[in-house]
């Protein structure tokens, strides 16, 4: 099958980032990987070539231009419109004469003393001398041909460099995103189902799937690097993680109003490990992100929404925040429950636990703990085909939002701030549970001996009581053992 011709949208001279679409005459660009996109180039090459245009292929590298790029467009022409590659001049010559440069991002310098009519830039986000090399190639490209207007063709996977994020945001560059899946038919079912598993509801699987450019924002507390995935195929999976987790908990940051102004309340699931799965102590607990159930509404909406996920999650309790004029959260998730009974209780017909927790911390304070756990690697982000099981929301929030006091100006997302509680919530749990000896298990740890005659045979033979520890918050109180009486002589 080959493009035999192309309706022009307008004849001034264009920038394009696309794929075909009926607005657009050529060609695609903002795509990830496996979308087709080197297709569409050699397409769009090939049909310049026959109106007999002069033009480029601007590649990372040499060796690439001709092992994918030519190849793809030798392999692919029509029998009777094959070009020549002349290798000693970097060059393809045409049946009838067009000739088409190729030129490296390694060498920008060589941009120069030619007459173009169009270009493809294929992989620009991976050159690094792609500001030199667009400056070069857009002064080269300047021959207009009547019914011909000069022509760039951009294709490239989608990473987030100051080049394509600066093309992106550019009125005269029209962008289209194609996904991996619109290229389902060409690639092989296994191939497909891999990627799925690894990249599918995840921030990354936005650009290795569906060809988004991801920003990463100067002065965010969290990273791309930091997010650690595991991805549940189905129920049963994700049914599996939930029954290993030694703690679950629910945390809700509530919106103070329901408009289009107003923010989303927050509601996300996490759970804990505290032991390995041979059941040995883990030195330091592991936390997983089980599900982002956030939803901007009504507080009867997103009470609701919390029930249920709640429910999903099979979590131990719910953490909701103090605010908006004291347990406005408590009671409304209360009055809920009280008129939804069948709804708003777990698996053994018991009503969830609430828990009131109040910021006493600036948030950007109560947030650094949790980034530090995402920089141990002890964070894990479960996604899973379930109704809240796609992070990839959760995921943009965090690297996008920046404290105030590194320069942002935007308040913290409701997820960011449940994601903090749900961590605090857990860690808290863990770091205030002592264990206190009761009196039989004082009596169960004591030795008996025979007892001796008298003097300091008796005081050496007594028995020797354990030191008793409570836990009152974070200090611990050490209490003194109870001397028993001397044995009588």
């Amino acid at each position: 099958m080959w493009v035999e011709s192309i309706d022009y949208s307008h004849f001034g001279p264009f920038y394009d980032m696309t794929v075909p679409g009926p607005e657009s005459y050529i060609s695609e660009g903002v795509v990830n990987h496996n979308s087709g996109k080197t297709r569409t180039g050699v397409e769009f090459v090939t049909l310049c070539a026959r109106k007999g245009l002069d033009g480029a292929i601007l590649g990372r590298r040499g060796t690439e231009l001709v092992n994918t790029h030519v190849a793809e467009i030798i392999a692919n022409a029509h029998p009777e419109f094959v070009p020549t590659h002349w290798a000693s001049k970097d060059i393809l010559e045409w049946p009838n004469g067009a000739i088409t440069y190729l030129f490296s991002a390694e060498k920008p310098e060589n941009i120069r003393s030619v007459n173009l009519s169009y270009a493809w830039v294929d992989e620009a986000a991976f050159m690094d001398e792609i500001e030199t090399a667009w400056m070069n190639l857009k002064l080269a490209t300047r021959v207009r041909k009547e019914g011909n207007p000069i022509h760039f063709l951009i294709t490239s996977t989608p990473t987030g460099t100051p080049w394509v994020m600066k093309m992106e945001d550019d009125e005269d560059v029209i962008v289209r995103r194609v996904s991996t899946y619109a290229n389902r038919a060409n690639l092989d079912k296994g191939f497909l189902a891999d990627l799925e598993k690894e990249y599918e509801g995840t921030r990354m699987g936005r650009q290795e799937l569906h060809g988004e450019v991801l920003r990463d924002v100067e002065g965010a507390l969290w990273n791309d690097d930091m997010f650690i995935h595991e991805r549940c195929k189905d129920y049963a999976a994700f049914e599996d993680w939930i029954e290993s987790m030694d703690d679950r908990v629910l945390a809700v940051d509530p919106a103070g109003s329901k408009g289009k102004r107003s923010d989303a309340t927050g509601i996300i699931g996490f759970g804990t490990q505290h032991f390995d799965d041979d059941g040995s102590k883990l030195a330091s607990s592991r936390f997983y992100m089980l599900g982002d159930a956030t939803i901007k509404g009504s507080p009867t909406e997103w009470a609701e929404r919390t029930f249920s996920a709640a429910r999903l999650m099979r979590v131990n309790r719910i953490v909701a925040e103090k605010n908006f004029g004291g347990d406005m959260v408590k009671q409304v998730l209360t009055d809920y429950a009280k008129l939804h009974p069948d709804t708003t209780c777990d698996e053994n017909g018991e009503a969830f636990k609430i828990d009131v927790v109040h910021a006493q911390q600036a948030k950007e304070v109560r947030a650094e703990a949790t980034v530090g756990k995402y920089e141990q690697g002890r964070v894990i982000h479960l996604t899973s085909p379930t109704a809240y099981g796609d992070l990839s929301a959760v995921e943009k929030e965090m690297v996008t939002w920046v404290p105030k006091s590194r320069g942002g100006r935007m308040p913290s997302p409701n997820r960011v701030d449940a994601t903090v509680w749900a961590v605090r919530a857990l860690e808290t749990k863990i770091r205030f549970e002592g264990q206190v000896a009761s009196s039989r298990d004082i009596m169960s740890r004591m030795v008996r001996r025979p007892r001796a005659v008298s003097g300091n045979a008796a005081q050496a033979q007594m028995p020797q009581m354990p030191t008793v520890s409570k836990t009152r918050g974070m200090r611990k109180v050490r209490q003194f053992p109870i001397k028993p009486r001397r044995p009588a002589a």
